[in-house]
This record gives structure tokens, sequence and C-alpha cells, in this order.
């Protein structure tokens, strides 16, 4: 059955585009999007922060902002690995007797990191 794809619009992402075969990547428009500075990182992390507190009932306990060390703190893990981060930040938090996330409370996980996406 004939199909008219020309509407069609795909998008796909990879953490490396080496690893796309080249008769596909010939067919894309590549973007490569780069990591944000030490300021957008800082913005992304807010944003997952206030997001996770303002989503449970308990993240009322907690400042609406989170401190500078902390928020330094979260600007080594990658965007995708802030909110693990952080979820595990607010319960290190609330283990040691706090309502307020410090620096030491943000453990990044770098040994669970998952194999880069690739085709």
């Amino acid at each position: 059955m004939p199909i008219n794809e020309g509407n069609v619009v795909w998008i796909a992402t990879a953490n490396d585009a080496r690893s796309i075969p080249e008769p596909l990547l010939s067919r894309m428009n590549v973007y490569e999007i780069p990591p944000p500075d030490r300021d957008g990182a800082r913005r992304i992390a807010q944003a997952i922060y206030a997001d996770i507190r303002e989503s449970h009932a308990w993240g009322a306990r907690f400042p609406e902002t989170l401190s500078d060390a902390p928020l330094d703190a979260l600007t080594r893990a990658l965007p995708h690995g802030m909110r693990r981060a952080m979820l595990n930040a607010f319960g290190n938090a609330r283990i040691d007797g706090r309502h307020r996330v410090e620096a030491r409370d943000i453990v990044i996980d770098r040994q669970s990191r998952k194999k880069a996406m690739g085709f």
C-alpha cells in the first residue's frame, strides 16, 4: 500500500553521531547541543529542586530555593543525572534530621552511568 510520508517528521537523539550508520545520517539534519554552562546548570538544578519539592507534600518543609553550595555540587552532574541526585539529596537530608539540602547530601553517581545510546 503506497504511503505519502511527505508530512512525517522524525526526531532521533544520540550521544555520539559517529555510531549512526552513514546512510541514515545522510538523511538527517544534525544539531549538536552543548552541555549547559555553570549558570545554565544551576538554573536546571534549581528547577529540578523546585519541581521535586512542589510535587510532594513533604517538600513544603524545605526552603523554596536551594542554596549556593548544593547548587554548585549539582553542576558536576549532567542534567539527566541531576534529578536522581536531587531525590537522593532530599532523602539524605531527612535521614540526617534536616529540612534543608546541603552540599554533602549531593552524591553524583558516576559508577552507574549507562552506556551511551547508539545505533
